[in-house]
Formats: C-alpha cells, structure tokens, sequence
C-alpha cells in the first residue's frame, strides 16, 4: 500500500488482508482507463494496478485466467500467439 489516498495492494495476498479488514464499499481501479463507465461509488479507492499478469493459460483448453489489472493487450497477445481471438 502506499500514499495519494488510494489502498494499493502489493499483491492478492495484501488485496485479501485490506478487503477483510475494510469496512464499507470500494471504488476498484485497475488500468484506470474507463473511469466514466460504470456507476459513481462513494468508497474507498482500491487500486488493483500490482495485479497485473497471466495466472494460467492452456490454449488447448480455452481457458485463460489473469489477474485484475492485466491488460487486455497483453491477453490479445497471449491469445494471437496461439491462432485465438
């Protein structure tokens, strides 16, 4: 975690200990780059942009998983490697 206001969770271990330990809603921000889309919520920021990156990806399978934050470029590219889209 750091300062500027925003929870800042290191990884999903930490992202655990602050959801548990925080009493009310969160406004979650990943890449922050759709900050008008959705619905305004009156919470505490959480900023998941540690969690980034490919958990799991068996392309034989069509099964992909990734952290919150991973962008989808990274992902598209992941997926063109393999003749997916």
């Amino acid at each position: 975690m750091s300062g500027s206001g925003a929870l800042r969770p290191r990884d999903a271990d930490d992202a655990a200990v602050i959801v548990r330990g925080h009493a009310g809603p969160f406004e979650v921000i990943a890449g922050g780059c759709k900050p008008a889309v959705g619905c305004p919520v009156d919470g505490a920021a959480l900023d998941l942009g540690a969690l980034s990156g490919m958990l799991a990806y068996a392309p034989e399978e069509l099964v992909l998983s990734a952290h919150a934050a991973t962008p989808l470029a990274a992902i598209e590219a992941a997926l063109h490697a393999h003749g997916q889209r």
